[in-house]
């Protein structure tokens, strides 16, 4: 088993798949996450996403997404994406103070292969968006530890 900490830097890259439910047409769009350290990857995936789905102008009615991760590169070796993984990190919700943040709750992800991780933590972001009935920019998400079973 390798782990990784919080602030070791890793490269993702995956596809984002669209479908356009109306036309029957799809979008294939590549992902690049280049060497970032471990606590910021969701923040970054998530604000990647997002610009991506403005595009579409957000109509999830009309669109269907997938998401996967086709490779992770940790100091410059490839990890394959069958292998499986375990995620552990936390999410803080800003206060009514400016930036500070209250509560903090912690979130894990067991044993899923990494070609699903991509999609896992833009559902974890989605998730707490929703329970907290706020918007990622009053939550602060960060990963702790990767654990590469």
């Amino acid at each position: 088993m390798k782990e990784l900490e919080k602030d070791e830097k890793v490269s993702m890259h995956g596809e984002l798949d669209i479908k356009f439910l109306k036309n029957n047409k799809e979008e294939r769009i590549n992902i690049s996450i280049e060497n970032k350290e471990v606590r910021k990857l969701i923040e970054v995936l998530y604000d990647f996403l997002w610009k991506q789905y403005a595009k579409f102008d957000y109509k999830w009615e009309e669109i269907e997404k997938k998401i996967e991760t086709t490779k992770i590169v940790v100091n410059g070796n490839l990890i394959e994406t069958e292998r499986y993984i375990n995620v552990y990190g936390y999410v803080k919700k800003r206060s009514n103070g400016k930036n500070k943040y209250g509560k903090k709750y912690d979130f894990y992800i067991i044993k899923i292969k990494i070609k699903e991780l991509l999609e896992y933590l833009e559902k974890i972001c989605d998730n707490y968006i929703l329970d907290f009935n706020t918007t990622k920019d009053r939550l602060k998400f960060v990963i702790e530890k990767i654990e590469i079973l």
